[in-house]
């Protein structure tokens, strides 16, 4: 997930019902990334149980980071059934992000941040507690940016000035300003002992002058040489960072660098280098006195690491099933399920939440599957990080039935079913009267009270006809209502409706070159029965959905693509069109997602492109995007 941070104050408040608050540590890094924290969601899970890792990682530099990976590494984990310690549930353990933008300053924004999580499952079969250290290590491409000036006098001109001139202008001969963007390694140039004054007696002779550039490693990690990255390193790029210099100084590096003004470094234990350099200038290219501009761009890979602890409480009761929480008998731990309905007598086509938990003692069960039967039919739901589990259920019918919550178990837990209860909806005298909208041959039911929404783009024809429905024979509509729409143009037309020759069903025409935008409301009712209304509104939607791009690393080479479409207070995404090819190649969106949601697993050597584009419910067309993955 990543997002720029308006506002630099984070509220976090979490209760873990398993164990104690756990406290993530000091931001580590600050001058290129930062890790601001990495921590648990709970501090003291059970054996068996999954926790979730998660880390937040900001830039706090003055340059765009690229290349983000996080690693997870430390514990003794692998894929389910390769009989590791911990398991991974899913994804890898290396995850990546390609950019992380520096701050805006113009803007108000700071730098860009992004989350990075993974669900782990504890040790299955622990006899007695252990705290486990999880490691992260933090990998990015980044650069520095130098620019000094360097000030440049001849003994000839400043000897002819009066004294306190004389004085000052010696004590400027030398570097005049230096700066370095805000980054992990830094850039400070200064000259040697002796001033940039020339005192060449032929003017045309060159004279010389010593120049350090000292690179220092300011952060708390460590730099590498960045064309070794993403595969890793060695000691051999280790400390590593690669120096250009741009001036129009006639400026020799040669002795440190491997030439005159470019070359690589390696930093004395990891921290600091000075390049020595040699300027030569000629006294009557000074014209009395004269400024050079000197730019030090530094590019190097970068790395953070951090950890954080979970401790794993020991089994409880002996152990009879697999390991990990996969396959085997069932434990002997019982756990407890319960469960609760928020309606024990909700009317026909009334929506009823089932819910309830799955503990063991005091210790929520989490990512445990729920199976309930709902008289005939049965559905499964899963329970969240506090073991809860909701489930929706629409009531069909007047005959009533039970329901009731089932756990099988797991090799951790014993098998648990919840006491049952009865639902009894109302009898059919007690029906809600409710309406009918049909528009381009669907029909979408509204019970009183809900707002209906009918879109329509400008320029096109669109119609929709709103019926009262009757429950049965018993309940006939007696009468349906006229919607009248305030109008907007001079003729009041923009809306018109016609009765379909009953008293409770009206087709409302929507006229091409409407802007029209209003609600409306029916009333119906039935012969000596309940009354009701029907709300809906006609909304002219004119602005095209948008779809953004995240990315997934789940190997060197594969990655895992979403798309996501928002139409905001639209008619609502209906598809998403794509492709992918390796960059430079062409490709056409051509595979359609209905929905606002598309998710896709793609094969990348080096850079790959993905093209998309989205409607909506009234084909408003987005504009086809082009992002760009792999490394």
């Amino acid at each position: 997930m990543r997002k720029y941070a308006l506002l630099s104050i984070l509220l976090l408040g979490i209760v873990f019902l398993s164990g104690c608050i756990n406290q993530p540590p000091a931001t580590k890094g600050g001058k290129g990334l930062a890790i601001s924290s990495f921590a648990p969601d709970f501090a003291e899970i059970r054996s068996g149980e999954p926790v979730t890792l998660s880390a937040l990682i900001t830039n706090a530099g003055e340059g765009d980071a690229t290349g983000v990976k996080a690693q997870l590494f430390g514990l003794n984990m692998g894929a389910a059934g390769e009989g590791k310690e911990w398991t991974l549930k899913t994804g890898s353990s290396t995850l990546t992000t390609q950019l992380l933008r520096k701050a805006d300053p113009s803007l108000n924004l700071q730098g860009e941040n992004y989350e990075f999580s993974w669900t782990v499952v504890s040790p299955g079969t622990l006899r007695v507690d252990n705290t486990y250290t999880a490691n992260l290590r933090v990998y990015y491409k980044y650069k520095t940016y130098s620019t000094s000036i360097l000030h440049f006098v001849s003994y000839d001109y400043i000897k002819s000035l009066p004294t306190d001139q004389f004085n000052a202008e010696k004590a400027k001969a030398g570097v005049a300003q230096s700066t370095s963007s805000t980054a992990p390694v830094s850039v400070k140039i200064s000259g040697g002992n002796r001033p940039f004054i020339a005192y060449s007696d032929d003017a045309s002779a060159p004279d010389t002058f010593s120049v350090q550039i000292d690179i220092t490693n300011v952060d708390s990690g460590n730099a590498f040489i960045a064309s070794a990255y993403p595969t890793g390193f060695s000691s051999d790029n280790l400390h590593k960072v690669n120096v250009n210099i741009d001036t129009n100084l006639d400026l020799n590096c040669a002795n440190t660098l491997s030439s005159a003004k470019s070359g690589q470094i390696t930093m004395t234990k990891g921290q600091s280098k000075t390049i020595f350099c040699t300027a030569t200038v000629q006294k009557n290219a000074l014209d009395n006195a004269r400024d050079y501009t000197v730019n030090v761009e530094l590019d190097y890979g970068y790395y953070l690491d951090a950890s954080t602890k979970v401790t794993v409480l020991k089994k409880e009761g002996p152990i009879t099933g697999g390991t990990g929480g996969t396959g085997g008998q069932t434990g002997t731990n019982t756990p407890s399920l319960t469960l609760s309905s928020n309606l024990l007598t909700p009317k026909i086509r009334e929506s009823i939440t089932l819910s309830g938990d799955l503990t063991y003692g005091n210790v929520p069960l989490a990512s445990k599957n729920v199976k309930l039967t709902i008289g005939t039919t049965t559905q499964t739901v899963a329970t969240n990080q506090n073991g809860h589990y909701e489930a929706y259920y629409t009531v069909a019918s007047v005959a009533e039935f039970n329901v009731k919550a089932e756990f099988a178990g797991d090799s951790n837990y014993a098998k648990a079913t919840s006491s049952e209860i009865t639902i009894k909806p109302l009898a059919v005298t007690a029906y809600y009267p409710y309406c009918k909208i049909t528009e381009s041959g669907t029909d979408t039911y509204v019970l009183p009270s809900t707002k209906m929404t009918i879109f329509y783009k400008s320029g096109v024809i669109s119609s929709f006809k709103v019926s009262a429905v009757p429950d049965s024979s018993s309940n006939v509509i007696s009468k349906l209502s006229k919607v009248s729409f305030p109008a907007t143009t001079s003729d009041g037309k923009d809306v018109t409706s016609s009765q379909d020759g009953t008293s409770f069903s009206h087709t409302y025409a929507i006229r091409p070159e409407s802007t029209y935008s209003n609600y409306g409301t029916a009333t119906f009712s039935y012969v000596g029965g309940e009354s009701g209304t029907c709300t809906f509104g006609v909304l002219m939607d004119k602005d095209k959905p948008a779809t953004t791009f995240t990315e997934q690393q789940l190997s060197e080479t594969k990655y895992r693509i979403a798309l996501d479409c928002n139409d905001g207070s639209g008619s609502g995404c209906t598809k998403i069109y794509y492709c992918a090819a390796a960059t430079g190649a062409s490709c056409t969106p051509a595979a359609a997602a209905a929905g606002s949601t598309v998710t896709f697993d793609y094969t990348c050597t080096g850079k790959c492109d993905v093209k998309f584009y989205s409607i909506d419910n009234v084909n408003n067309r987005e504009d086809t995007k082009t992002e760009t993955f792999g490394v």
